[in-house]
């Protein structure tokens, strides 16, 4: 049994058809089971399309088995040695038992997946576990490989420049390809020796270089430790250096040097994730050479090279592709690269209406500031998909993630719409949400949003199940917000005494009698 992956749904039905029509070329009867022929496949893909046409114009959301998505082909190559002559069958004991045809020969059986079908039903641990009950534990996992000489490993492509994805030999497509070493003798900066001892990026750079031997661990711990390490750098360092990393040749910083050999010594396929975290970090700070262009070339060598993400950069991409919009050609371009990535998430089983996607990208046009027409049809669009798609609740951290975005533009409306999101889907809230509400509106020192906050978030944060107490650091931002609230509440609750009418209407003041309250802790 030989298992292998495919990048998509489509090359899926693509690969195991050109295998079949191969093997049968060449005298092999092959049957493939779930294959989907040529123009087959084209219609279907063809109503797809259509279907999902008017899906979009509808905000609704796709549902249901589209008779394409089999996600899984097996291909039988037949029985090798196969006899059909019955033969006298003996039973265990050796006596006569009857005729039959006796199971002789190999079956070869070709297992294609989609990558997450193959995670999902994970064949090789079912049948490895078969296979030593049965007594032959000494068979290989078909993942296990010698490994190759540092001659063999593959050029890697320093920052976002564009890859030549033409050559097969400069890159590895799917799981069925060797698994290469990266044991490779190099020299590296003392920043990189440092940075993997101490992650927090505290590196003394004028260290002189050390001759280290590295293998693949070391080098994508190295590669964890520089970005931390360029995180912890002023915004002016860290645009420094990013673009000495992608324009400077000659006198090359510490941390270019140590960046460049980290990523040579690694293949493509595992660098792509920390090349992608150092241009979404050049984009966000405004380096030079960190474009939506270079953005672009690392989708496209994911698409075609097959490289596997985790969700978080996924939606990283997807945020990344819509940073600093300027309406107009610029986000029908972003929009562009950014049907075609979610398409490539579809195909590979992600879910593509969701709450993290659509929060990522309303994060990032919200965060743009970028206030024209098409980008704000944009984000109602996105906003009112939230609404009809009929979604499950998004959770508190994505809930405060929107919350912090809103707040940001000063767009109070959608943030107190926002806030009164978990109760339509009957979700308590918790302290660390009305932490959040009570600090972010005290250091905004506005009064009229603090009285507002205040006299809404105190009784929902009581009838909450189970009710949210006024206390701990929870009670300390609450205090903060009323004395922005009404200055004086504070000094009067404590020092009011009730003799006349004036004193009385004093003692009344509505944060007076809550700042008394709170005082008393009964609740």
């Amino acid at each position: 049994m030989l298992f292998s992956t495919a990048r998509s749904e489509r090359h899926l039905h693509v690969s195991a058809g050109g295998l079949v029509r191969w093997l049968r070329k060449r005298g092999i009867t092959a049957d493939a089971d779930g294959l989907l022929g040529p123009n087959e496949l084209k219609i279907k893909l063809r109503r797809k399309a259509r279907k999902a046409k008017l899906l979009g114009h509808s905000g609704a959301a796709p549902g249901g088995d589209d008779g394409i998505s089999t996600r899984w082909i097996c291909v039988n190559l037949g029985t090798l040695g196969y006899s059909v002559e019955e033969t006298e069958m003996e039973s265990g004991d050796g006596r006569f038992s009857g005729f039959g045809t006796p199971r002789l020969g190999t079956t070869v059986v070709v297992q294609i997946f989609t990558d997450a079908k193959r995670k999902e039903l994970d064949l090789e641990t079912l049948w490895s576990r078969i296979l030593k009950r049965s007594g032959n534990a000494q068979i290989l996992d078909d993942l296990e490989y010698p490994d190759l000489g540092s001659e063999d490993l593959p050029s890697s492509t320093i920052g976002t420049a564009s890859r030549d994805l033409s050559s097969p030999s400069q890159r590895r497509f799917f799981s069925t390809s060797i698994r290469q070493s990266a044991s490779v003798n190099t020299s590296h900066g003392s920043l990189a020796d440092q940075v993997t001892e101490t992650p927090s990026g505290g590196a003394d750079i004028s260290r002189v270089n050390e001759p280290v031997a590295h293998d693949v661990g070391r080098e994508n711990t190295v590669l964890d430790g520089l970005e931390t390490h360029l995180s912890s750098l002023s915004r002016e360092q860290a645009i420094q250096e990013l673009e000495a990393l992608q324009f400077s040749e000659s006198h090359p910083s510490e941390f270019m040097s140590s960046w460049r050999l980290a990523v040579e010594a690694l293949p493509s396929t595992q660098s792509w994730r920390h090349r992608l975290s150092l241009h979404v970090a050049g984009q966000r700070l405004g380096a030079r050479g960190y474009t939506l262009s270079g953005l672009r070339d690392l989708v496209k060598e994911m698409q075609l090279s097959g490289i596997q993400a985790t969700r978080q950069q996924y939606v990283t991409v997807l945020q990344a592709i819509y940073y600093n919009p300027n309406g107009g050609a610029q986000l029908k371009e972003q929009s562009e690269l950014a049907l075609s990535f979610l398409e490539t998430l579809y195909a590979r089983g992600e879910a593509v209406i969701a709450h993290d996607v659509i929060v990522g990208v309303l994060e990032a046009l919200i965060r743009s500031g970028a206030k024209d027409d098409e980008t704000m049809k944009l984000r109602s669009t996105l906003e009112n998909l939230m609404v009809e798609a009929q979604l499950p609740y998004m959770g508190e951290a994505l809930l405060m993630r929107l919350l912090h975005a809103y707040a940001s533009e000063g767009n109070w409306d959608k943030f107190w719409d926002t806030w009164r999101m978990p109760p339509r889907f009957r979700v308590a809230r918790s302290a660390e949400a009305y932490l959040y509400i009570y600090t972010l509106m005290a250091r905004s020192r506005h009064q009229s949003r603090c009285i507002d906050t205040v006299r809404w978030c105190f009784q929902e944060m009581l009838n909450e199940d189970p009710p949210v107490r006024p206390e701990g650091d929870v009670l300390v931002a609450l205090r903060e917000c009323i004395r922005i609230a009404d200055p004086r509440a504070e000094q009067v609750a404590k020092t009011v005494v009730v003799k006349d009418e004036e004193s009385q209407n004093a003692a009344n003041r509505e944060f007076v009698r809550l700042t008394r309250l709170l005082d008393s802790s009964h609740f």
